[in-house]
């Protein structure tokens, strides 16, 4: 009976901790208020609509997911953004504390805090573009979900960083805060392809080798040549 009494102690204990801890989206468009909880989804993410129906296109605001005393807040510099053109009525941002697609290489491990509908084109900048001087456009996929794809010179720990288009003040790097360090990733041979991918809304990026598409080809001819 003891044993009993102390896990139900243990249980209500957890329940508050988890109620303490109700995270909010703040920002620009709310007063930073702790009055837009995150809703839980039931798959491991939250999210929080959030009316901006009176706010005008082309303004650039600030958000982070928080709890209601500031003690835990994501990511560790505001999200920039801007509000996007055609008036949307709404743009939702999602949490998700604990991703379980690590092995796929997306990035953030954890505390990830994505929003859409995204308001700008996003371009590839890196040591391997000089930076601001050669940036890669990236495509839109639909659904805020971007990809460019890059030669890599040389093998390397390389740096890189998302960013507006033109616009060093709304950039990605290793979160999703603007001022985030540079993302990072290893090439191990020269001139090795690499595929960058963006998924605003899911808060997560990865950057990953692909085949040179000359082996590419001759690896698909070889593989139609075994199935014959």
């Amino acid at each position: 009976m003891r044993r009993i009494a102390v896990v139900l102690v243990a249980l209500g204990l957890m329940t508050v901790g988890a109620m303490a801890d109700q995270m909010y989206a703040r920002g620009d468009f709310n007063g930073w208020d702790a009055n837009t909880p995150m809703m839980d989804n039931g798959n491991g993410t939250f999210s929080a609509a959030i009316d901006i129906s009176s706010q005008t296109p082309g303004t650039r605001y600030g958000f982070k997911v928080a709890n209601a005393g500031w003690s835990i807040a994501y990511p560790g510099s505001d999200v920039l953004a801007t509000y996007p053109a055609g008036r949307p009525f709404s743009l939702t941002v999602f949490y998700e504390p604990a991703p379980t697609d690590l092995l796929e290489g997306w990035l953030p491990q954890t505390n990830r805090v994505g929003y859409t509908p995204g308001g700008n084109p996003w371009e590839l900048v890196g040591d391997f573009t000089g930076w601001g001087t050669n940036p890669i456009w990236m495509a839109n996929l639909g659904n805020d979900f971007y990809r460019a794809t890059a030669l890599i010179p040389t093998a390397a720990t390389h740096d890189f960083k998302f960013r507006g288009s033109a616009d060093w003040e709304i950039s990605i790097g290793s979160d999703f805060g603007r001022w985030a360090g540079n993302a990072q990733f290893a090439s191990w041979g020269d001139n090795e392809w690499f595929r960058f991918e963006l998924d605003l809304p899911h808060g997560r990026y990865r950057a990953y080798n692909i085949p040179e598409p000359a082996s590419l080809l001759l690896a698909l001819l070889g593989l139609a040549l075994r199935r014959r």
